[in-house]
């Protein structure tokens, strides 16, 4: 609730603002049909104010003849990669959630719509790449990059009408968690022919609060209005010609950006080349305990835990005592059966981060692996308080009170269990979607390239 200028006469008003009750978000829908220019600008700059961020960060090329070799170049805005003639590049662009407050996007996924429009032109204006694109009838181009949730009924069929009641089975759902990043590809073939000068890349983070399909259910038999599109965030750079020098010179005090990258090359499962990132990042910014830290959560993820230890032993060197590091502590003494070590990390983060579901359920489980049964179910009950639907501390709280013999609690337990145990067998229902529609097939993959 920002301050903002009183309007005359005011009682309330101190030093002749007030705080604001508009909440701005990302509802440009409503102000659009009310005719509320002020709102949508309102919301337009708030969205800009850094809250997210685009970055075209990497570009990785492929190269020619029998070795098809690969590179990846950084940052491109310093690299500045020479291209040649006919070479395949794919240029690695990362969004950021900087400031939302929560994930991006929120809410009603299944109806909002963000996506990322990426162009590329020739220094004669010539249009070589274009993903994301409007079509004349309003729909997102089906292979675009996008954040948003495609739901299906029984049938198979997209849910257009945001009728829950017939939700069956989610094709996939992409959003960004606060401070969290997400890395869209892009590969496209060099002209053989090109005029003389630079290409120049472009990226736009667009929003219109609803997809095109529900607003032609809304207005079915009626005008359909044309919602707003903002460009909440976009970045545009130039490649070749010039020299061509991996990683060359990424400023220390932009560290975040290589720390973005290695984050989203983590969450999609390319762990080598997350590892790589954070390599770099450890030799850019050796004073910050991020590198280390973030090759601890890599090594883990591949069950590699003497360099775990060794990563997060660097980490404690830069940032004692830190209790983000603390977590990892945790988990990586839990997988090495130190349960009482990995609950005084747990501790440790629980004296930050008091309501950390995680730390909490973690520490539930190292109790009820030590078999402190009744300790390990105030644990899970306090998880339960935080997230009633959190259904591993139902199953945990399910197995104690059976080995304490509590067979009514115990029943309680698996009763909620089996209500929020994901059905397994979903999934069957999104097939025939995903043969209908292979674009949204290829969003559904954890790492996918657009072309």
């Amino acid at each position: 609730m920002p301050p903002e200028e009183a309007p005359l006469g005011d009682v309330s008003a101190r030093a002749g603002k007030v705080r604001s009750h508009r909440f701005l978000a990302v509802n440009t829908a409503l102000p659009h049909l009310r005719g509320d220019a002020d709102t949508i600008g309102r919301i337009e700059t708030f969205l800009k104010d850094a809250k997210l961020s685009v970055d075209l960060f990497a570009m990785k090329r492929t190269g020619s003849g029998e070795t098809k070799s690969e590179e990846t170049l950084w940052p491109l805005d310093h690299a500045r990669p020479a291209l040649r003639s006919g070479e395949t590049v794919e240029i690695h662009a990362v969004v950021r959630n900087r400031g939302v407050g929560h994930t991006f996007p929120g809410g009603t996924n299944d109806s909002n719509e963000g996506w990322l429009e990426v162009t590329v032109a020739d220094a004669a204006g010539t249009t070589l790449f274009h993903s994301g694109a409007i079509r004349p009838d309003g729909y997102l181009e089906p292979s675009a990059h996008r954040y948003h949730a495609i739901i299906v009924t029984d049938k198979g069929e997209a849910v257009h009408d945001r009728v829950p009641t017939v939700f069956r089975a989610t094709v996939y759902a992409r959003v960004i968690p606060p401070s969290s990043s997400d890395l869209a590809r892009y590969r496209f073939r060099v002209p053989e022919a090109l005029p003389a000068g630079p290409l120049r890349v472009e990226a736009h983070l667009r929003w219109r609060k609803f997809d095109q399909p529900y607003v032609d259910f809304v207005f079915a038999g009626k005008e359909k209005p044309t919602l707003p599109i903002i460009a909440s965030a976009a970045v545009a750079l130039e490649v070749g010609p010039g020299a061509a020098h991996p990683h060359q010179a990424l400023p220390a005090a932009e560290w975040t950006r290589l720390n973005d990258y290695g984050i989203a090359l983590f969450l999609q499962g390319d762990n080598q080349a997350a590892a790589r990132a954070f390599e770099a990042l450890k030799t850019i910014a050796p004073e910050r305990a991020d590198g280390a830290r973030n090759l601890t959560r890599v090594a883990l993820a591949e069950g590699d835990l003497v360099t775990a230890e060794r990563e997060l032993s660097d980490a404690e060197k830069v940032a004692p005592g830190d209790p983000q590091s603390a977590f990892f502590w945790a988990d990586l003494l839990m997988r090495k059966g130190q349960y009482d070590l990995a609950l005084k990390a747990y501790g440790r983060v629980l004296d930050y981060f008091p309501s950390d579901r995680q730390a909490l359920f973690q520490s539930g489980r190292a109790l009820y692996l030590k078999s402190e049964f009744a300790a390990a179910i105030k644990q899970f009950l306090e998880v339960l308080a935080i997230d009633p639907e959190h259904r591993e501390s139902h199953y945990h709280r399910l197995l104690c009170y059976r080995a304490l013999g509590e067979t009514a609690a115990a029943a309680e337990a698996e009763k909620a269990y089996s209500k929020y145990q994901i059905d397994e067998t979903a999934q069957e229902f999104t097939q025939p979607f995903r043969q209908k529609n292979p674009e949204a097939n290829l969003e559904a993959q954890r790492i996918h390239v657009h072309e």
